[in-house]
């Protein structure tokens, strides 16, 4: 995959998401931004995955004590 083509890594990124690879999908999410900062659906998805980790380690964290 080009590695500047945002749409690709964007949509990749979606790809990862869904199959809650969260960690990869904030890459490739920040990766499109890189590239292009005007595209503020991008932000947005970031956002979402960035929420989703730190529930997920929260409640890992809650569990394991």
């Amino acid at each position: 995959m080009d590695p500047k083509n945002n749409d690709a890594l964007f949509y990749r990124g979606n790809a990862y998401s869904n199959l809650k690879d969260y960690t990869a999908a904030i890459a490739d999410y920040k990766q499109t931004i890189a590239l292009d900062r005007k595209k503020p659906y991008v932000y947005r998805y970031r956002l979402m995955r960035y929420l989703i980790t730190m529930t997920i380690r929260r409640l890992w964290n809650t569990f394991r004590r």
